[in-house]
């Protein structure tokens, strides 16, 4: 088990110019729980974003269970969940519709599930 289930050092990221994450430095405990609080614009999102390798840092470094985001992104994947504000689904496609498109998109074969 990695010593930190989440690692950043010196996290950057800037639009252009414009930074908006500058020197994160974070380390969190397995099992330890984290609040992120702060004004619109902050960089809440923009920390989360990055630590689930949906956006790139523009600079320092970051880890998920021991796996470093830029170098092992499938490994990090495999160890976190994110449940954001909207659900993402479909509205015209029933729940079952929605499971085997979601199965489908991430290259799970969906006729190996049990879905109804």
């Amino acid at each position: 088990m990695a010593e930190w289930a989440i690692e950043t050092h010196d996290l950057t990221k800037r639009y252009g110019y414009r930074p908006v994450l500058s020197g994160v430095d974070l380390c969190v405990k397995p099992g330890e729980f984290v609040v992120l609080f702060g004004p619109n614009g902050a960089g809440k999102s923009t920390l989360i974003r990055i630590l689930c390798t949906l956006m790139k840092p523009s600079g320092g470094m970051a880890k998920v269970a021991g796996y470093d985001i830029a170098d092992a992104p499938d490994g990090v994947r495999t160890h976190i969940g994110l449940i954001g504000h909207s659900s993402y689904l479909y509205e015209d496609l029933t729940a079952v519709e929605n499971l085997r498109f979601y199965l489908r998109l991430h290259g799970v074969d969906a006729s190996e599930r049990r879905l109804a």
